[in-house]
C-alpha cells in the first residue's frame, strides 16, 4: 500500500517492447522489455548503463494496440544487482514520464489494470 501511495498511480507488471534513444547522444540506442508500467512511468532492464537524470525518447509497443506510444522520460533511479559484476549485467532502470499524451498515459493505466498483474517488487518509485 505504501508503494502505491508514494507513486500516486498503481503499477502493473507488463511485458511490452521498449525502444529508446538517449536525448543527449542520439547514437546511444537501446531495446528492452518493460518490467512494469504505470500512469507515471516505466521500469525496465537497460541494454547499457544509464545515468540518473538522463532524458530518453521512447517508443513503447503494447500488445493489442496498433499504434505504438511515444514519450519522453527521465531516469529517476538505476539499480545494479549487488551480486553481479557490472560489466556483465545490465541495470534495472526507473523512468518517469516527462512528455506523454494524456490519452496514452490513461491508456497505459487502464491497460495495466485490465491485463497486467499488480507489481510489488520495485526498489524505488518511478515518478
Amino acid at each position: 500500500m505504501a508503494d502505491k501511495d508514494r507513486r500516486g498511480s498503481p503499477r502493473s507488471s507488463m511485458r511490452c517492447t521498449l525502444d529508446y534513444i538517449i536525448v543527449s547522444n542520439a547514437q546511444r540506442r537501446g531495446r528492452a522489455l518493460t518490467r512494469n508500467v504505470s500512469g507515471k512511468g516505466v521500469r525496465f532492464v537497460a541494454e547499457h548503463p544509464l545515468t540518473t537524470g538522463a532524458q530518453l525518447d521512447f517508443v513503447l509497443t503494447v500488445p493489442d494496440r496498433r499504434e505504438p506510444i511515444q514519450f519522453r522520460g527521465q531516469v529517476v533511479w538505476v539499480r545494479w544487482n549487488a551480486e553481479a559484476d557490472r560489466r556483465e549485467l545490465a541495470p534495472e532502470v526507473g523512468v518517469k514520464f516527462v512528455e506523454i499524451a494524456e490519452a496514452d498515459r490513461r491508456f497505459l493505466e487502464q491497460y495495466g489494470q485490465l491485463y497486467g498483474t499488480p507489481a510489488t517488487d520495485d526498489p524505488e518509485p518511478a515518478g
